[in-house]
């Protein structure tokens, strides 16, 4: 296993999200919290990633470090022993603790007697993957949670625990960023403030 390297990056799509309100997919946590798992199972999760592993066999997670500009946690082991579901509004997930090549921190800046002060906070990750149990269509992504520097000193390892994709965010303050596990593509940003979902923006068409 190779050993893991911190990389500290600014993540300057955090501007983009705040000038954005209005979301253009569906949000994946609605009303009617539920949790029967009947329609999609640990192993087809487990399925799913191992068929799209060995169909973007030339596509390798790991990336250079000096060419890394993107918030991919490289090659990665999903701890499935640890996966833990959710399902809401016709949609079934699983989040997955991973093991990465890769961990980052991100730059803040605040402002202290009139004056910036540079900081930095933990950035954590996992896999999820989830189905629209009325189409079957299933997608992974690298969910990246970006905490407040409140939120990260409080809650530190447990904020990915706490955050469930389809279900209770822990209250969790800072920005939520979903990326495609191949081609690092940012698809879904959202800023949440206390659990609650504040922004967010959709980034591909149709």
């Amino acid at each position: 296993m190779k050993k893991s390297t911190y990389i500290y990056t600014v993540l300057c799509v955090i501007a983009i999200v705040i000038s954005i309100v209005n979301c253009k997919d569906e949000d994946l946590l609605e009303s009617g919290l539920q949790t029967d798992m009947k329609d999609f199972s640990l192993q087809e999760a487990k399925n799913f990633f191992q068929t799209q592993a060995h169909a973007n066999l030339t596509l390798s997670r790991s990336l250079d470090n000096k060419r890394n500009k993107t918030v991919s946690p490289g090659d990665f082991v999903p701890n499935w022993d640890a996966a833990v579901s959710s399902t809401n509004n016709g949609l079934a997930c699983y989040d997955i603790p991973i093991t990465p090549t890769y961990h980052f921190k991100a730059i803040y800046v605040d402002e202290r007697n009139g004056k910036p002060s540079a900081g930095k906070v933990n950035v954590y990750q996992k896999l999820v993957i989830v189905k629209d149990t009325k189409s079957k269509k299933l997608s992974q992504y690298i969910l990246t949670l970006i905490p407040s520097k409140t939120h990260d000193s409080k809650y530190g390892k447990k904020i990915c625990d706490n955050f469930v994709n389809c279900a209770g965010k822990g209250g969790f303050t800072g920005v939520a960023i979903y990326s495609s596990v191949y081609s690092q593509v940012t698809v879904r940003i959202n800023i949440y403030k206390n659990g609650t979902k504040m922004k967010g923006v959709f980034l591909l068409d149709n």
